[in-house]
């Protein structure tokens, strides 16, 4: 019997108890402290391998349990055991010949004199080891609006399943109410290192990229001061709504008639799934729309402006109820949400 899917409110508990989000994903020292420093204390300080993946396959003839282990063809980055955590070694990807692992502590020491500036406030891994993190504290961002307080902060992320790269870069955080500001994909990805020299032979990129996050900190604030005093009207703020919240695609199943029962039942459930997911992103644009009404109410200075529609998707996506939701709004969907939302404003005329 296929069963529908249980509902969960759009706003719950994480929207009337806020805190920073990336807190939640690894360590946090409160004081802040410098990269090498962050990755002894978040336990980060193990080195990644590459060899064969080993598969292991078991059969049962006449009731008689075989295991087999099978030597494969391709490279693989293998995540060592690791104590407290992972017991045994785990694969994360395959990686091609040109692929050249960056080691944790390297990384750490990479960026240690960025981090003496910007000190370490959380680190951590996600995936169980395919993604290591930072989280530098940065500076507040200097608006033309008394009441909006903007704290940047620095993201350094490294994926080890061969598919990305060592990245810097930054998002910000309004600070009366904890919305994550993720200003696009190119800002949180300033600079990338690929897996495929020596991080070494790219100091320059850091000694640059030190210089540029502060050109990158005026822009935001030129953008936030822009936001702020522009007017937007209902069309176009349902417009950046649906950009931020599309309705989700059809699945190419539906509508197929069949007479297995299987099938049919697969079908249905396919279905019902779908007008689910479409109801409740229809209940989130109008969530949107209750959101900017508050935040009119709350913040007459900047009422009905692009920045009040933006600050409408910023609490929804970053506080709305959901599974995984903390790591989502720094490096999932969630954060995808609120690019699209800078995005339609940075066509708006």
């Amino acid at each position: 019997m296929v069963t529908r899917k249980r509902e969960t409110r759009i706003l719950g508990d994480r929207y009337e108890n806020r805190y920073l989000p990336f807190y939640k994903l690894g360590t946090v020292f409160s004081d802040g402290v410098d990269s090498v420093q962050a990755l002894e204390h978040a336990g980060l300080d193990y080195e990644y391998q590459i060899d064969k993946p080993t598969a292991r396959y078991t059969k049962i003839i006449d009731g008689t349990e075989f295991v087999q282990n099978v030597e494969g063809d391709t490279r693989a980055v293998i995540r060592p055991p690791v104590a407290g955590r992972y017991d045994t070694p785990e694969w994360i990807g395959n990686v091609t010949d040109r692929y050249s692992l960056i080691q944790n502590r390297e990384i750490a020491e990479f960026i240690q004199p960025l981090t003496e500036t910007y000190p370490v406030k959380v680190a951590g891994e996600l995936n169980r080891g395919r993604t290591v993190f930072y989280v530098l504290s940065g500076s507040e961002i200097k608006t033309t609006i008394p009441t909006e307080e903007i704290n940047t902060f620095i993201l350094v992320k490294d994926g080890k399943n061969g598919g990305t790269g060592l990245s810097i870069g930054m998002f910000a955080v309004r600070v009366a109410c904890s919305n994550m500001q993720m200003f696009s994909k190119q800002v949180l990805n300033s600079w990338t290192i690929k897996h495929t020299a020596s991080i070494r032979d790219n100091a320059e990129i850091l000694i640059d990229g030190m210089h540029k996050l502060e050109q990158i900190k005026k822009d935001i604030s030129l953008v936030i001061n822009k936001y702020s005093h522009t007017k937007m009207g209902y069309d176009d703020r349902q417009s950046m709504f649906a950009h931020a919240y599309p309705l989700p695609k059809k699945s190419t199943t539906l509508g197929i008639l069949s007479d297995n029962t299987a099938q049919a039942e697969r079908t249905e459930y396919l279905q019902r799934s779908f007008d689910l997911a479409v109801d409740r992103t229809k209940q989130m644009r109008t969530t949107a729309e209750e959101l900017y009404s508050k935040f009119n109410d709350d913040n007459p200075d900047v009422a009905n402006t692009v920045w009040a529609s933006l600050q409408a998707v910023t609490e929804l996506s970053t506080w709305r109820e959901g599974n995984k939701a903390d790591n989502s709004v720094l490096f999932g969907a969630r954060a995808n949400e609120i690019y699209r939302a800078y995005e339609y404003a940075q066509y708006l005329r």
